[in-house]
């Protein structure tokens, strides 16, 4: 093959991977924490961790407002999902034009720097008073996260994507729960829901009364907020601003939900 100079060869050969998602589409991103479970044995409660819960929330609220096209998240675990649109008006471009390698690298990027702020201020907190600051983030062992990008051909296969990932939480949800006041030989051969029935029964630890962010997950969109700023004059004015929000999740597997789900990741911008 010929090529007419050192750049055109070198771009011709870069670009054979250059893959990109079908535009006019919606877009899906789960980011997954690398060795999470690892990070989590070490430093946070058991079976859940408001600390750990508030970075993970943190971290997928910072991704919904700083990539384009964003409309919906879920928070569950160490892994978040992202659905992302293209087609609200005929003007609407797709992030980082759609090229996945972009797409992959940022928002892993993002999720991992937005973390990790977070996970060393909890870090620092916790002893500061007796602490160098300098060595002990150089010691820190630090998060981070993979990031895979695709596309589903409709709204439905969209909001099928959010159910599944809810019906792996529950069901993780109840096995976190018995497995940290229950030996695990005991849950061997006992479903998810046989097993939070022995926890009640042996520990009265009720799986069912937990908080929904606990048992749903948590998702994130935008709010109707309300809030005072000051004017160029220094006067105080209220403002209206549809803010993205985290919230404890509903549930998706009733009609209830699937409605609510459409209602905010597409009705609401009119698609």
């Amino acid at each position: 093959m010929k090529f007419n100079n050192l750049e055109d060869k070198c771009q011709y050969y870069r670009g054979l991977t250059d893959y990109k998602v079908c535009g006019n589409n919606n877009i899906l991103v789960m980011l997954d924490g690398k060795n999470f479970s690892t990070l989590i044995k070490n430093n946070f409660k058991k079976p859940f961790d408001d600390e750990f819960i508030n970075m993970m929330n943190r971290t997928a609220q910072f991704l919904c407002n700083n990539v384009q096209g964003v409309k919906f998240a879920y928070v569950q675990s160490d892994e978040i999902s992202l659905l992302i649109t293209d087609y609200d008006t005929p003007e609407t471009d797709t992030p980082f034009g759609g090229r996945i390698c972009k797409l992959q690298s940022i928002l892993a990027s993002l999720a991992t720097s937005e973390f990790n702020r977070w996970f060393t201020i909890w870090n620092l907190n916790k002893c500061y008073d007796n602490v160098n600051v300098g060595e002990f983030i150089s010691k820190m062992k630090m998060a981070q996260f993979d990031c895979k990008v695709w596309t589903v051909p409709n709204q439905n296969d969209a909001y099928a994507w959010f159910l599944y990932r809810q019906l792996d939480c529950i069901k993780n949800s109840k096995q976190q729960t018995a497995q940290t006041y229950l030996p695990h030989k005991q849950l061997l051969n006992h479903d998810a829901d046989e097993q939070i029935e022995m926890t009640l029964n042996e520990k009265g630890i009720n799986w069912n009364k937990f908080e929904d962010k606990y048992k749903y997950g948590r998702f994130v969109y935008k709010i109707e907020t309300t809030g005072v700023a000051k004017d160029n004059k220094g006067n105080d004015v209220e403002y209206v601003r549809n803010k993205f929000t985290v919230v404890p999740a509903f549930v998706l597997s009733n009609e209830e939900g699937k409605n609510k789900f459409y209602d905010e990741a597409f009705r609401k911008y009119g698609i």
